[in-house]
């Protein structure tokens, strides 16, 4: 299977006014072509800026992230440019990622514009063809953004991201400002999509209940790290690490099967200008040593297809926890 994004050690840091934040640390993932990762964790823990530093929307400081061989940490601005007709992106908010002055036609036809050079009949046929897929009403062509509800406008922004048929659709948190109902209805679409066009996803997420109907692998982040990374089934059955139990255990009317309680979350999300030394969960964590409170566990790889950064897992015999 061929590997079409490999991140490495991806790094980002702001400086403020009261010090430096990391919003990542050393982050590395990879997606494989027609496959779907779940990028999952809590507000603030960093999936946003991956998404933003992968398109070279905001620069990363340090990192590799190769995408069909090239790196893209070294391209070009124009370059990237010829690049990004194969990378989308779906935005979290649709009322504010669609340009109000402009009718739905033009903002679907844009990229078809620019880079398939469609104009006339054939740029309005693609767009019609387009909205069809993603369920508008292709007579609603010339309507403008606020014409429509919540979901119909997420329905524009999939048709536009989609209109350059890419080969990586970033989702960063797609149905979090929709309904419920609409919010299924997204799903499904985006669902039916990647199995009709063979693309693969980031699907960026804080909604665990969400993950295993969209992706294939999920990797948790907690305060710019990647704590754990694997299948879908096999994470979500089985996490082994402290904060993927945390967060499987909080979700409502869970029908996965509970794993037994190993220990007890305590205290709070540490600062981001004052993230412990080692660890940075051991300080919410009752299976923390003095190892835990030193070191910073590193992502290792187990079972092939798993990997976990902590020293103590949970749900790992004791002689392969040894081994992490």
């Amino acid at each position: 299977m061929t590997c079409l994004l490999k991140v490495g050690n991806l790094r980002k840091t702001y400086p403020t006014q009261h010090g430096t934040v990391t919003a990542l640390a050393d982050v590395s993932f990879e997606i494989m072509a027609g496959k779907s990762l779940a990028l999952v964790g809590e507000s603030g823990c960093g999936k946003s800026t991956v998404a933003m530093s992968l398109l070279r929307l905001i620069p990363f400081d340090s990192g590799d992230v190769m995408f069909e061989g090239h790196d893209l940490s070294s391209l070009s601005g124009n370059a990237m440019r010829l690049l990004r007709e194969k990378l989308g992106i779906v935005f979290q908010d649709p009322y504010s990622s669609l340009n109000p002055k402009h009718r739905v036609g033009k903002i679907i036809g844009e990229a078809l514009e620019v880079f398939k050079s469609l104009k006339g009949r054939k740029l309005e046929e693609r767009v019609a063809k387009l909205m069809t897929e993603v369920g508008l009403d292709p007579a609603h062509i010339d309507r403008y953004p606020h014409e429509f509800s919540g979901g119909q406008r997420q329905r524009i922004a999939i048709a536009r991201a989609l209109a350059v048929e890419p080969k990586l659709l970033i989702l960063d948190e797609p149905t979090s400002a929709l309904d419920v109902s609409v919010q299924a209805q997204t799903l499904n679409l985006l669902r039916d999509l990647k199995t009709s066009h063979g693309i693969s996803y980031l699907f960026i997420t804080h909604n665990l209940a969400t993950v295993d109907y969209l992706a294939d692998d999920v990797a948790v982040m907690y305060l710019g790290r990647i704590a754990e990374c694997g299948p879908v089934d096999q994470v979500f059955r089985n996490p082994h690490h402290p904060y993927t139990k945390l967060l499987l255990d909080s979700l409502p009317g869970q029908t996965r099967p509970a794993a037994p309680s190993v220990y007890k979350p305590d205290g709070e999300i540490p600062s981001p200008f004052d993230i412990p030394n080692g660890c940075s969960f051991q300080n919410r964590c009752s299976r923390a040593n003095e190892t835990c409170r030193s070191v910073e566990p590193e992502l290792q790889e187990f079972q092939n297809t798993r990997k976990v950064a902590c020293f103590n897992p949970t749900g790992l015999s004791d002689i392969l926890a040894e081994k992490l």
